[in-house]
């Protein structure tokens, strides 16, 4: 049975693969539709998360005045699903009229949008791409994977999977932290098949 520590380590590691997945999944999926899910929280209020071409996208609708646009007028959540011919945050800016108080700066998908449409109207979007969402999920698994390769050579080695201590002297027991040896780990699970043949 694992320590509670590395079961729940192990389980974040696991989930973290898992999101890691699903992310590439829904990056290939980006350049086939465009996927919107939007949270209409009140008339003046709204925010989204937009997957379209290899980006994310998370906008925020501010308006001082109640909207009248259909969504605004009854608060809840709102899924869209179509051809990949939405625009993404970056490409909806370049085609902003600059004069109306308009803020933005992109570099290799990164970026952020600040956009009065009208005094009393706001719009903030903030873009990432699939690919460093991917990698940042991605990290967990991959430390995990070269942890458990280095213990893996170590013991191999003759080192003390624990603390990297020469086992070659006493290789059935480690003399500085006192974690059994690779010959200490086979003795003890041979011996209740041992015992319960003497029995």
């Amino acid at each position: 049975m694992w320590p509670p520590v590395t079961r729940r380590l192990t389980l974040a590691v696991a989930a973290s693969l898992l999101l890691c997945l699903a992310t590439v999944g829904l990056w290939v999926r980006s350049y086939l539709r465009s996927d919107v899910v939007i949270l209409f929280a009140n008339a003046r209020r709204a925010w989204s998360i937009q997957s379209v071409r290899g980006h994310l996208d998370f906008t925020s609708w501010t308006s001082d005045e109640p909207q009248q646009v259909p969504g605004f007028a009854k608060p809840g959540l709102e899924r869209k699903s179509a051809s990949a011919n939405y625009a993404t945050a970056e490409e909806w800016g370049r085609g902003l009229d600059p004069s109306r108080d308009l803020t933005s700066a992109w570099f290799m998908g990164f970026g952020f949008l600040s956009y009065d449409i009208f005094p009393e109207n706001r719009v903030r979007a903030i873009g990432i791409p699939h690919w460093f969402l991917a990698l940042l999920l991605a990290m967990p698994s991959a430390v995990r994977l070269f942890a458990a390769i280095r213990a893996r050579k170590e013991s191999v080695d003759g080192l003390c999977a624990s603390c990297g201590y020469d086992l070659r002297a006493t290789p059935g027991r480690c003399p500085e932290c006192g974690c059994a040896g690779r010959e200490g780990t086979l003795q003890s699970r041979r011996a209740p098949a041992d015992g319960a043949g003497s029995g």
